[in-house]
């Protein structure tokens, strides 16, 4: 990654090539998305916010011109570069003004939660919506050649009540790709200058109480409020899961990392979070807890306080 990183850092035609390449790679291999927006997200934060537009508007635009050989629709592939690159450039650039990581993960978050906000104004009714998307996605699933195991009936069902919470997953999904690109910026950046800079910044990553305390209110108005208010509120909880897991995954570093065979420790924790991450996000849920509990607990300092005592 130190060659990749260093090999986009040698000039604007580099960074363009590299971020268009790994683009048109995402339309066969869509996690190679992340490699690409990395790319923006590190030349603005090593060269300045005009820099990192300059590469995205290029890059944007070569790649449309590729993609007419390609796929022969360069709206699609521009409009395609422009969905993944801006709002990582948007995110550069608090990270670049603030020097705060954890300002630009909460940034981040806003924008997934003002995003299912915006969603449910556009959409009359966001549950049919996707209820009838995820419907044609499986379609050929019910298929008699394919014989699925369930029945329609409980795919259906199943369906519809997924389809009330699409809004807020869909939305952390996109901020989670966003965030990871930034982070993986930040740590080429940390690998080019200051190589144990990036370790100590995350592992200090930490938000605000006020932060949980909104968080708090608006599951009140998921537990107790209206049909309808409580489904816009259960969606927009769903980006603040992405947040603390973060936060959660920074403590349990810090909790590891005192233990005595803490390199073997913390690399089965990232790798137990890697391979169950494919099967269910539920593997997520109890580190999003320890990052929420780490607003009013302080875990990391009461550990190294121990560690050092």
């Amino acid at each position: 990654m130190y060659f990749l990183a260093e090999y986009m850092m040698k000039g604007r035609m580099q960074a363009v090539l590299m971020a268009t390449t790994f683009a048109l790679l995402s339309l066969l291999f869509p996690p190679i998305t992340v490699l690409s927006c990395c790319v923006v997200s590190l030349v603005t934060l090593r060269k300045g916010v005009s820099e990192g537009l300059m590469v995205l508007l290029l890059a944007a635009t070569l790649g449309a011109v590729f993609s007419i050989f390609l796929v022969d629709n360069f709206l699609f592939v521009l409009g395609y570069g422009l969905l993944i690159w801006v709002p990582v450039w948007l995110i550069s650039i608090v990270l670049y003004v603030t020097r705060n990581l954890a300002r630009a993960i909460e940034t981040t978050v806003l924008l997934g939660v003002v995003s299912v906000i915006g969603f449910y104004l556009l959409i009359s009714d966001p549950a049919l919506f996707w209820g009838e998307t995820l419907t044609n996605l499986i379609a050929p699933m019910l298929s008699e050649d394919n014989k699925p195991e369930i029945s329609s009936e409980q795919l259906t069902l199943s369906i519809q009540q997924l389809a009330h919470y699409m809004t807020g997953m869909v939305a952390a999904g996109y901020i989670s790709g966003v965030l990871l690109s930034v982070i993986l910026a930040r740590w080429c950046q940390a690998m080019l200058s200051n190589s144990e800079g990036f370790k100590q910044e995350f592992l200090a990553l930490k938000t605000h109480k006020r932060v949980a305390n909104v968080l708090l209110v608006i599951v009140a108005c998921g537990l107790f409020a209206e049909t309808s208010t409580a489904e816009i509120a259960w969606n927009m909880i769903v980006p603040f899961f992405v947040l603390y897991t973060f936060v959660g995954m920074a403590v349990f570093h810090v909790l590891l990392t005192a233990k005595s065979n803490s390199r073997t420790m913390v690399s089965l924790f990232y790798g137990f979070m890697f391979m169950f991450s494919f099967i269910t996000p539920l593997v997520f849920v109890p580190v999003a807890v320890t990052g929420f509990s780490d607003s009013w607990l302080n875990m990391r300092e009461k550990i190294l306080n121990q560690t050092n005592g």
